[in-house]
């Protein structure tokens, strides 16, 4: 897993939720593009950084073991998405 792996999800049209899993068992959603920091494109750095509540959570790249897109509900929003964010798209499978 790269920076620009991740960086394909948070650019996706339209945006779909996504959850990133760790190598310890846990998931942070990223609810929406705003809610993720990642460094440029010509940086080598090793950590991401997610918003979540009121945490900034960062993550080492090493330890991200799987990426999985969540799919919109039948009336266009996302099963996580909150007032105002949408996951509006076609559903599809999460992907590795």
């Amino acid at each position: 897993m790269t920076v620009d792996d991740i960086r394909k999800y948070v650019h996706e049209q339209p945006f779909r939720p996504f959850r990133v899993h760790l190598s310890d068992g846990r998931d942070v959603l990223v609810g929406h593009p705003d809610f993720i920091a990642l460094p440029p494109p010509d940086n080598r750095a090793t950590m991401i950084t997610v918003y979540e509540d009121r945490f900034a959570r960062h993550i080492y790249i090493r330890n991200i073991t799987s990426i999985d897109v969540e799919r919109p509900t039948e009336g266009g929003e996302s099963p996580s998405a909150g007032p105002g964010q949408s996951g509006n798209g076609a559903p599809g499978n999460g992907r590795p």
